[in-house]
């Protein structure tokens, strides 16, 4: 993914002059076969965009980019409000969210690229924006995120991608067809099927990834 370093200038600018946005916490990442310790932040949810055209919501987003006859941008605003009707299409989730963190506040942080574009957390974003727009409160106008170096590579954050949301026990949450998305899309930046196989855990082995793909 292209680094954007406009915006990736603006969150840098907001964090040289907002310290508080600084938490202390601390969320792993692995980059280059090394586990990292990411500092959380807490940004303004205008600052960072959602990405889903590679995660759960791949698929739906093609359908979306297919009925539309062109391609959904995630910077445009009434793009953006089509995305997060994606995201909040499946109601039972979203209420249960919307709920906790009303009640208790975000949990978990999201991760963003360096440049703001949210790599997990799309959906708690939406409901964050949401909640923003319904009730006008500011604790709900922030994200809390690990925010990733400005050279992670796309691999890694395939890695991460799809062994925080592709892992057997959360696949629930993915359709079929975006499970196999994402598994052409990690040999697209050159992952063995054994690798992909091993992320995914479970019963894949290199077979059941290629018959997947077959």
């Amino acid at each position: 993914m292209e680094i954007k370093y406009q915006r990736a200038d603006e969150i840098t600018d907001y964090l040289l002059h907002h310290e508080r946005a600084t938490l202390d916490k601390k969320e792993p990442f692995v980059i280059d076969g090394k586990r990292h310790e990411l500092k959380v932040y807490r940004l303004p949810l205008n600052l960072l965009i959602y990405n889903i055209k590679n995660g759960r919501f791949a698929a739906e987003l093609h359908e979306l980019e297919a009925s539309e006859g062109r391609r959904i941008d995630p910077e445009k605003e009434k793009d953006k409000v089509k995305i997060e009707d994606l995201l909040l299409r499946e109601k039972i989730k979203s209420d249960w969210l919307k709920d906790s963190i009303t009640s208790v506040g975000q949990l978990q942080p999201a991760t963003i690229t360096h440049d703001g574009f949210i790599v997990n957390g799309n959906r708690r974003a939406a409901v964050l924006n949401r909640l923003f727009k319904e009730t006008g409160d500011q604790r709900f106008g922030f994200l809390e995120v690990a925010r990733l170096p400005e050279d992670v590579s796309a691999p890694d954050i395939w890695r991460f991608e799809a062994g925080f949301q592709l892992a057997v026990e959360l696949k629930v949450d993915y359709r079929p067809i975006n499970e196999l998305l994402k598994i052409r899309e990690g040999l697209d930046y050159g992952l063995t099927y054994q690798e992909i196989a091993l992320i995914l855990g479970g019963e894949n082995t290199v077979e059941t990834v290629r018959h997947k793909l077959n």
